[in-house]
């Protein structure tokens, strides 16, 4: 299902720098810039998916392996694995932006002063591993005894997740904008979270039901102001020693 998200991510790229506004802003960048984003989108979409279930598989396979394909793959089974792993990693997302060197872990994904879909996967490499989703992903397809409709949900998480992170906001107060809006994070919604204003908010990246339920949900009318960290940082600490 791979392939859903990084058409996704072309299809966005495509209409970001199709307009003039938007690409003046992403060609803003510096060399380090790109190199962070780009090196970032290539674990993301070609590494992280097979390391994380080659390691999950046989971490599993070793310790646990009468699971292997030991849960019938409903549609309600999926549904209810995948809505598990996104509230995990609302709480991660969270955990990560407290006073914690976790932070320094996740920062890297919040110093570009510009919010474009190329900035979806920047991370440093080490937070990956501290992300749940990278092991609960893995474990879920273990488990189940038919993968394909939990890997739709996956790829669905993921199109949104890119989506969030681009320019493309719905018309406010549209019919359809209010449908959405009700159950999904918003590109809108995930600005503010890269606010210099206000980033402790807006935690969720697929369904901000969670934000809803523990207070984090941030929606006023206008947008933030500023974005990201000016100050210049490293390829190497930003990248591989963020602390």
């Amino acid at each position: 299902m791979e392939y859903l998200g990084i058409s996704a991510f072309l299809a966005i790229a495509l209409i970001t720098l199709g307009s003039t506004y938007q690409r003046g802003l992403t060609l803003t960048r510096d060399f380090g810039d790109w190199f962070v984003d780009i090196s970032s989108l290539i674990v993301h979409f070609f590494i992280l998916p097979v390391v994380g279930v080659t390691l999950v598989y046989k971490l599993l396979d070793f310790s646990l392996p009468n699971l292997k394909g030991s849960i019938s793959s409903t549609p309600w089974t999926n549904i209810g694995l995948y809505l598990v792993i996104d509230y995990a990693w609302y709480w991660n997302h969270r955990i990560f932006h407290a006073d914690t060197p976790l932070w320094h872990l996740h920062s890297t994904h919040h110093k570009p002063v510009h919010i474009d879909v190329f900035i979806t996967a920047r991370n440093a490499l080490l937070s990956h591993f501290a992300m749940v989703y990278l092991w609960l992903i893995g474990a879920a397809s273990y488990i189940l005894d038919d993968a394909t409709f939990f890997m739709a949900l996956v790829a669905f998480g993921t199109v949104v997740n890119l989506w969030g992170h681009s320019h493309l906001n719905l018309k406010t107060g549209s019919f359809i904008e209010r449908i959405v809006s009700a159950l999904i994070v918003t590109p809108r919604d995930h600005a503010w979270h890269h606010s210099r204003e206000n980033s402790r908010c807006n935690f969720g990246t697929v369904f901000n039901v969670w934000d809803k339920l523990h207070g984090t949900i941030h929606r006023p009318k206008l947008g933030p102001n500023s974005y990201g960290d000016a100050s210049k940082t490293t390829i190497w600490r930003q990248l591989f020693w963020p602390f």
